[in-house]
């Protein structure tokens, strides 16, 4: 029983071994075959390598290999491996390369003289992007001839927009006659200043020439010292130039928009040195309501006005006030609004310089009062 017991221990090792050494076989056989694998893999690389050499190993695409293998499969197609690689080598452009060789059917003395005679790569990119952008002028300048030509034929498009204007304003037709006498001629924006106008051809005359002076009008950007000596300020057009003052313009508080509005002028007028009136026209200044606080900034030359109950609201105040002044004081006289009705208002009562609220502000904030005093008194 001895004797059996160790003789079966003994098949036990002798099949582990056997099994510890075939595995041991498997594992270098693996490693042979991976091994012969890598060498056939390297040698397949520098065959191909050896291969393309002839075609020159400089890639023309960093972004992808299908770029540089369609490239080489032209140059293979034509037969131009040997031709190629020897302009290649003298460091010419491979597209021009396989260009000068197809033009020259693969004549290398011909290429290389085409090569040499050929511009820049910018000069060649310069002409073709002008060759593109004349064939684009071109065809956008056709494209417009044909629909000026189109527009120009098709009468009945006008026919149908004026019999939509006389179905909404019966008498259009007498009305623009009216409107193109005095010098307005375009039917379109006389329809519009007639129905904005309720149909009333001298409110449309008006509207017309305000919104024409608007258009020949040029606002300040800047003035130097000295070169004024008045300026009007529409207060209540300012009372949005600000952060700070749109917050307080929602809450209703409206009184202290107006006392910032006084400190920052008074800084200016200061500031300004040479002697200047500035006047502050209110809708209906709440300021005004508090004697003390007013007289406070109140004098021969600092003056504020509620244009109410006198007028109707600041704009007319303005406008009477622009049209008291003479016209050879005007030129030292400036207007501070973005309103821009009332700025065709001023306009037609001879004013020659006003200004945008937003941009004085800004102007006198950089150039006179400092931006530390006025951010002082704006944050307050």
């Amino acid at each position: 029983m001895k004797d059996n017991y160790f003789f079966s221990i003994i098949q036990i090792d002798l099949k582990t071994k056997t099994n510890q050494i075939s595995f041991q076989e498997q594992q270098i056989n693996k490693n042979k075959q991976l091994q012969i694998k890598r060498t056939n893999k390297k040698k397949n690389n520098k065959m191909d390598k050896t291969a393309e050499g002839a075609l020159g190993s400089k890639k023309l695409c960093s972004k992808c290999d299908k770029c540089m293998q369609k490239f080489l499969d032209k140059i293979r197609k034509h037969g131009y491996e040997v031709q190629y690689e020897m302009l290649s080598n003298k460091g010419y452009d491979e597209r021009m390369i396989l260009k000068a060789l197809k033009k020259n059917k693969g004549d290398v003395l011909l290429a290389e003289e085409f090569l040499q005679n050929a511009p820049p790569k910018r000069e060649r990119r310069e002409k073709h992007h002008k060759r593109d952008s004349q064939e684009k002028q071109k065809s956008d300048d056709e494209k417009n001839m044909k629909c000026k030509n189109r527009k120009e034929r098709s009468p009945s498009k006008r026919k149908e927009k004026l019999h939509k204007m006389v179905e909404e304003i019966p008498n259009f037709e007498d009305l623009n006659n009216q409107l193109s006498k005095l010098g307005f001629g375009d039917a379109k924006e006389n329809f519009k200043a007639l129905k904005k106008n309720e149909r009333n051809p001298e409110k449309a005359a008006s509207h017309l020439q305000k919104k024409q002076s608007l258009q020949k009008l040029q606002l300040r950007e800047s003035f130097s010292k000295g070169e004024l000596k008045k300026i009007f300020v529409d207060c209540n057009n300012c009372f949005f130039i600000e952060h700070s003052f749109i917050k307080q313009s929602v809450k209703g508080d409206f009184k202290q928009i107006e006392e910032k509005i006084a400190t920052l002028m008074k800084l200016f007028q200061a500031s300004y040195e040479n002697q200047i009136q500035i006047v502050l026209v209110f809708d209906n200044s709440s300021m005004m309501k508090d004697q003390s606080l007013a007289q406070q900034f109140a004098d021969d030359s600092f003056k504020l006005i509620s244009s109410k109950p006198q007028f109707q609201n600041a704009d007319d105040a303005l406008v009477h006030f622009a049209s008291l002044e003479i016209p050879e004081v005007q030129s030292s006289i400036l207007f501070v609004t973005s309103d821009q009705m009332l700025q065709a208002r001023l306009v037609e009562k001879n004013v020659k310089n006003i200004m945008s609220s937003k941009r004085f502000f800004s102007f006198i904030k950089d150039n006179f009062v400092g931006s530390k005093a006025y951010s002082a008194v704006v944050e307050q």
